[in-house]
């Protein structure tokens, strides 16, 4: 009784003391201090200790309470005399559904703790520590890290038991995610077809099952060696393989990924190997992951292919030579026979001289267009054609083509008929060139393979968009026709209908096959349609466009220029072909009645120029020792600067019909450019370009 009196006069003290603090505030820490002498002055020790223990379990009860790990307490038996909030947060479960209950009632995941060594555990006094995987009320699986605490009294006997657990989902997670990576990394690095390795600077830290392979170690071995000891000494380029590979080292680690070639051993045979290097982060550390490849097969069938290249690219060189050659040295005597026959043909002829004339003529042009044909077929199966667009008008070319014609079909009693509908565009755009050959070759072949009838040539518009149109040329004649099993082969190279064909009528049987590439080339299409002895149809169709206006150009109705005189013009003709020669002034002198001076070779010209002034070169382009094109070069540079003219207009004339040497002329200086065998009506409108005061 004596003591409870104490105490409530106390009490009653510090009712008074408190009523010093206004109603709704928070003690401050001076407040405490005060409230804290004030029992001590107060108070008997015995009274102290109580209150202060007293303290102490409101303090731990506050943290219970305010903790953010779940916190309960058992009592020996394990059952739940207390569990704090956010236990109940965690597990979903009320007061009701916890108190008095086992533990268990979260559902742990048996297999993953031994109860009966967790019981053996705190029951002797120990603290248990270990995780957990529960089910809260919804059924949703948590992850906790728990430690159990058995609590004693003074006398050491445990009258409770404290478990405190953390949550560790978020973590658990993580490491499974982390588990999971790291399992299907592994299962790539494991099964990859290249050979990894792992490295550490140069020292080898981990490899996979092929790098065993491509090396011929296992994996113990390598993991204890570095990558020198799988390099020679010396790099190819004899760099050392240490300050190589240490330099494409410092790269990777820099950031930079790297792939290069590189020499490897295997045992002590080296190998050409392709090294892809990349930074990777391996725990807490920054490596190196070099994925390595034997390219030693690779590399040897490269360099056979780049051999087979460069022989091929020989093997051509030396067939453009040839045919290069081969076009030099028929067409520059050809070109005399044409220039020659073209020159008398305009002299006082007798009807029997003029028939015979007129015979060379076609049996020249019928040469030169096989010649033509086979350097065509050489130039499409290298790739190197080039294709022009020039403006045109569709009828005036018909009726030219026409007219080059008839007198062959005149011989054999054969109408040429022409037809173009109304509707297709005055003035297109194509390559002129290539299409009067396609439309000369087909009918030319009407010609020839039909004895009597007719030959005609049809054009139509198929279609029409824009700008865009897509011509139809029909080409029809009455001769022996082609078997229907034979019309497919009869685009193929050196094929004819039937072997008698070529023997009868001649031919190179490249004519058709040159007409299918040159047209397909052009995103064209063509076909054929026949029967034996009743005739042939040949149907090709290619895209144009609608060409502008022609104001001005040369109108192919009216009749070929006459021959002018280019008398009073200083000519140097460069040519070392003596027919030629006599050609030149046969023509250039005696009928154009031009100064002419000639030069066999380069050297000759080149003193020619320096002593007297020209108007203008004709060049042939292969000569002896220096040629046509070092010429050209010499006289526009002009080095020693004896050269009275080296802006002199020059023309090449050459007998190579091949576009590089039409190119590489072009190249060199030359400002025009003629191929033998040529019209000399042709040459004298080039050369008249060129006359003095006309330029």
């Amino acid at each position: 009784m004596r003591q409870e009196g104490k105490r409530k006069i106390i009490r009653e003290r510090a009712e008074v003391f408190l009523k010093k603090i206004n109603p709704g505030t928070i003690p401050d820490k001076g407040f405490r201090e005060d409230l804290r002498a004030f029992l001590k002055e107060n108070l008997s020790l015995e009274d102290k200790l109580e209150l202060e223990y007293e303290e102490r379990l409101t303090t731990l009860w506050a943290a219970f309470e305010q903790s953010a790990n779940s916190i309960f307490i058992t009592d020996i038996q394990g059952n739940i005399e207390y569990a704090n909030p956010r236990f109940y947060k965690v597990t979903g479960l009320t007061e009701k559904e916890v108190l008095g209950q086992n533990p268990r009632i979260l559902r742990f995941e048996k297999s993953l703790v031994n109860y009966k060594e967790l019981w053996k555990t705190i029951t002797s006094g120990k603290t248990w520590t270990g995780e957990f995987l529960n089910r809260s009320k919804s059924g949703e699986l948590f992850w906790e890290i728990g430690t159990i605490t058995p609590i004693k009294n003074k006398q050491g006997k445990i009258i409770n038991y404290l478990a405190i657990k953390e949550d560790i989902t978020p973590r658990k997670l993580a490491e499974k995610n982390l588990l999971a990576s790291e399992q299907k990394y592994r299962a790539l690095f494991d099964k990859s077809y290249d050979a990894i390795l792992i490295l550490d600077d140069l020292k080898i830290i981990d490899c996979n099952r092929n790098a065993g392979v491509l090396f011929k170690e296992s994996c113990d071995h390598l993991q204890s060696s570095s990558l020198l000891d799988l390099s020679p000494e010396n790099q190819l380029n004899n760099e050392s393989s240490a300050a190589f590979f240490q330099a494409k080292i410092g790269e990777v680690l820099a950031g930079q990924p790297l792939i290069f070639d590189t020499v490897l051993l295997r045992g002590a045979r080296p190998f050409e190997a392709e090294v892809s290097m990349a930074r990777i982060f391996f725990g807490h550390k920054t490596m190196v992951q070099a994925i390595i490849r034997d390219v030693s097969e690779k590399r040897q069938a490269e360099k056979k292919i780049i051999k087979a290249k460069e022989e091929a690219e020989q093997s051509r060189k030396a067939q453009l030579d040839f045919l290069s050659l081969m076009s030099h040295e028929i067409r520059t005597p050809l070109n005399a026979v044409v220039a020659l026959t073209d020159l008398m043909l305009h002299e006082k002829l007798t009807p029997d001289q003029k028939e015979n004339l007129d015979s060379v003529k076609i049996s020249a042009r019928h040469l030169l267009s096989l010649i033509d044909n086979i350097l065509d077929f050489n130039k499409i199966e290298s790739g190197n054609i080039e294709f022009e667009s020039n403006n045109f008008e569709i009828r005036s070319l018909v009726l030219e083509l026409k007219k080059t014609l008839e007198i062959k079909a005149q011989e054999k009693n054969i109408n040429l008929l022409v037809q173009i509908a109304d509707n297709v565009p005055k003035v297109l755009q194509a390559d002129t060139l290539r299409l009067k050959q396609v439309l000369f070759n087909l009918f030319s072949n009407g010609i020839k393979f039909t004895n009597k009838g007719f030959v005609s040539l049809k054009v139509r518009l198929l279609t029409e968009k824009g700008a865009d149109c897509n011509i139809l040329f029909e080409v029809e004649d009455s001769g022996i026709g082609i078997a229907t099993d034979r019309l497919d082969a009869i685009f193929e190279k050196f094929t004819q209908a039937e072997t008698s064909t070529t023997r009868k009528y001649g031919g190179s049987g490249l004519g058709l096959t040159v007409c299918k590439r040159l047209v397909e080339l052009q995103g064209g299409k063509i076909s054929a349609i026949s029967k034996p002895g009743v005739g042939s149809v040949f149907t090709f169709s290619l895209p144009m466009k609608k060409g502008l206006s022609l104001a001005t150009g040369i109108n192919m109705h009216a009749e070929r220029p006459k021959l002018e005189t280019l008398e009073g013009m200083r000519v140097l003709m460069v040519e070392d072909d003596k027919m030629n020669q006599f050609v030149g002034r046969k023509i250039i002198e005696k009928k154009w009645h031009a100064s002419l001076t000639i030069a066999s070779i380069g050297e000759e010209a080149l003193s020619f120029l320096e002593e007297k002034d020209f108007d203008l070169i004709l060049m042939d382009l292969l000569l002896p020792s220096i040629d046509g094109y070092e010429l050209t070069k010499m006289i526009r540079s002009n080095s020693n600067g004896k050269i009275k003219n080296p802006n002199i207009p020059i023309i090449a004339l050459t007998a190579d019909a091949f576009l590089e040497t039409r190119k590489r002329a072009f190249q060199a200086g030359v400002d025009d450019f003629l191929t033998k065998p040529f019209d000399f009506e042709k040459l004298f409108q080039k050369m008249i370009k060129y006359f003095p005061g006309q330029i």
